[in-house]
């Protein structure tokens, strides 16, 4: 994570501005965790797979990153499916710990 940078300025990449997204997801979850511990709420993240939200199809992506994008979107999620690992997630009992 480059805290100098957050807002990558210096120095825009589109998958790496994505996965410091994600990393601050969990950076933030695991503190959210920590600071909930013994309170009976349970944070979590999670990934739900590879889901095909529109992403990269109005223009917003380009060279390498746009040709895997359309490759890999017969194999993706439709967003019902992508949804039902936040669903299950949130409704188990056994991730309440």
């Amino acid at each position: 994570m480059e805290f100098d940078d957050l807002m990558a300025e210096r120095s825009y990449k589109q998958m790496q501005v994505y996965g410091r997204s994600k990393l601050a997801n969990i950076l933030f979850t695991t503190e959210l965790a920590k600071r909930l511990a013994g309170t009976g709420v349970t944070a979590n993240s999670l990934h739900p797979g590879s889901v095909s939200t529109g992403y990269a199809r109005d223009g917003d992506t380009t060279g390498f990153l746009a040709w895997g994008i359309k490759v890999y979107a017969p194999f993706s999620l439709t967003p019902e499916r992508g949804a039902r690992t936040t669903v299950y997630l949130c409704s188990s009992p056994t991730w309440r710990e």
